[in-house]
């Protein structure tokens, strides 16, 4: 059962130390094997849905963007444009960890200027994908210079929704190493 913390039980999470106990916490959860059950939290703070979608995300998925980038964990996003998804089996609903395979189908997708939705910080539904801080994202970015490379590509010559913290903090690695 968890409990509270107070200020004596550890560091204090004062600016910029955030993202260190974040990369903590999911290093932890990995080496004990507990990413299914850090999932299902993260799920229980960020996937309560509202009965009634906000107009704000009904109103955005009747734009025409050919992809939504976001590193958010909720699933409003996948809600709002599910009419994009009808009759297409599995949802193209990718994560930044997915593999050669799943880069491909992007690609594909990009190609056929099919529309996507890349959670780039995973999603809660597939635990193993999870990336909870930047320093995670860095290294996913400089591990697949295939992945970099096509982010830089979609930035470069797509329209696109982009929906989360700050572009620049995700994207930064990909952009300076690949274009410039």
């Amino acid at each position: 059962k968890p409990r509270q913390l107070t200020k004596k039980d550890g560091p204090d999470v004062s600016f910029g130390s955030a993202e260190f106990v974040a990369d903590s916490i999911a290093t932890q959860a990995k080496k004990m094997g507990l990413q299914v059950d850090l999932a299902r939290f993260l799920g229980s703070v960020f996937c309560d849905s509202p009965e009634d979608l906000p107009q704000l995300h009904k109103t955005l998925s009747e734009l025409p963007f050919s992809a939504v980038l976001t590193p958010t964990y909720d699933n409003l996003l996948e809600q709002a444009f599910a009419a994009q998804f009808q009759g297409q089996d599995p949802q193209p609903i990718y994560s930044s960890l997915e593999g050669p395979a799943t880069l491909e189908e992007l690609r594909g997708r990009h190609a056929k200027h099919s529309f996507f939705i890349i959670k780039l910080r995973g999603q809660l539904a597939r635990p193993e994908s999870l990336i909870m801080s930047q320093a995670q994202y860095q290294d996913t970015i400089s591990g697949s210079q295939s992945y970099a490379d096509f982010l830089a590509g979609l930035f470069l010559s797509r329209t696109f929704l982009f929906v989360g913290s700050s572009l620049d903090e995700i994207t930064r690695d990909a952009i300076d190493d690949t274009c410039l």
